[in-house]
């Protein structure tokens, strides 16, 4: 099952890894900066956020790991774990059975008059995506499914006539070019696939191949995507390069003066919370006693992450001991908020009674409001954005022609 866990989410991102950064489907102006550059700056996580990792890994756990921890007996000493277990793998969809997927492949669109895209390549995206559907239900999920569906058609499309293409024109002026583009589209496969499988921990194919299956997805149609999508890259790269416009300082600096809103720095706090229930302990001084005591061993170089995990109470321990709330307002309980944005970058906190037990705070990252400077980072920063919307620019621009020069055909 932890097999299962791990594979849909990084599926889909190493299917859309060996993509160009201007990726199948036009993206935004954001996403286009975060996949050429990697924004440089941290999002803020909303209290809903925070919250629904807790809650994704809850789930995740089997019944026996949600049973509550008996109350330790006497002064309470942090001799052995005593709290959540430690972290669980995040959840993903109910895997789907081989019995789930259609015997009968059906075309739904044509490129040109050879090329023929089947509803069960569509569904293999679709299905590594399922983390955006698993827990909707009835109508909602019915609509998303659809949603989904469509997106992923209109990428694989697009994927086609850029192939399409692409091939005819290495067939036309250099047929000898194409064993080779084949073989180094082979070695990517290979590459991205054996890392994936040293991130993820498979231990054998046979593991590798059973998740995936268990996924409703198949090794033959996961290599087919990959091989296709690498051969799309290595076009796209040399087109996008050919093409290729250099941002100048003057246009950064233009792009700075006029979109002050986006470098604006909100109030926001990350901090760690290792709370102690008063309802674990007899007394109100046992609890105390047993706080002081973790305490000391923070002070003495414990990791916080792990005192967290091993004897923290609540739910801090799902989220690898993050406090919940960021901004100011937000955080909870809201008797710490005072201490935790007197604290700076590293600082941790005394002992701090609340109405339900004792906190240990310490504080991870601080940044008061106020705007970022025009530093490397900014500029690397707007580099990269202007970098995406020359880019997605000149993508729309071929597909766009690639789709009135080829005859496309979808299949309701």
């Amino acid at each position: 099952m932890n097999a299962v866990r791990r594979v849909v989410g990084s599926l889909w991102a190493l299917s859309c890894a060996v993509v160009c950064a201007v990726g199948c489907a036009p993206l935004d102006e954001n996403e286009q900066a975060q996949n050429i550059g990697q924004d440089p700056y941290s999002a803020v996580e909303s209290v809903a956020d925070q919250r629904a990792k807790s809650a994704a890994k809850y789930l995740a756990m089997s019944e026996s790991e949600r049973k509550p921890i008996a109350r330790p007996q006497g002064p309470a000493a942090p001799a052995g774990p005593i709290a959540a277990p430690a972290s669980q793998p995040s959840v993903t969809p109910a895997a789907a059975t081989s019995s789930d997927v259609a015997t009968q492949v059906r075309v739904v669109a044509m490129i040109g008059s050879d090329v023929v895209i089947t509803d069960d390549e569509v569904f293999q995206m679709v299905r590594q995506r399922g983390m955006e559907y698993v827990r909707l239900t009835g109508t909602a999920r019915d609509a998303k499914e659809k949603e989904l569906f469509q997106e992923e058609l209109r990428r694989l499309i697009e994927r086609e006539l850029i192939l399409n293409d692409f091939l005819g024109k290495i067939k036309k002026n250099k047929p000898q070019v194409l064993d080779v583009v084949k073989e180094q589209a082979q070695l990517s496969v290979t590459r991205k696939l054996k890392e994936f499988k040293k991130l993820n921990n498979f231990k054998s194919e046979a593991e590798f191949t059973e998740a995936l299956k268990a996924q409703g997805l198949s090794m033959k149609g996961l290599q087919r995507q990959l091989e296709r999508n690498a051969m799309m890259d290595m076009f796209l790269a040399e087109t996008m390069r050919e093409k290729g416009k250099h941002t100048s300082l003057a246009e950064v600096v233009r792009y700075y003066e006029e979109h002050p809103d986006e470098f604006k720095i909100e109030d926001h706090v990350k901090w760690l919370d290792l709370f102690v229930s008063y309802r674990r302990f007899n007394t109100t001084v046992e609890a105390r006693q047993y706080a002081e005591q973790l305490l000391q061993q923070v002070k003495a170089g414990k990791d916080f992450v792990q005192l967290v995990k091993q004897y923290g109470h609540g739910d801090s321990p799902l989220r690898d001991g993050e406090g919940i709330g960021q901004k100011r307002g937000e955080i909870t309980p809201k008797e710490l908020e005072p201490t935790i944005l007197a604290l700076t970058t590293g600082q941790l906190s005394a002992i701090v009674p609340t109405e339900t037990g004792f906190h240990i705070v310490k504080v991870v990252e601080r940044e008061q409001a106020g705007f970022r400077p025009f530093d490397e980072k900014t500029q690397l920063y707007i580099r990269s954005k202007l970098t995406g919307q020359i880019q997605k620019a000149d993508y729309d621009k071929l597909i766009e022609g690639l789709w009135r020069k080829t005859t496309v055909r979808i299949i309701e």
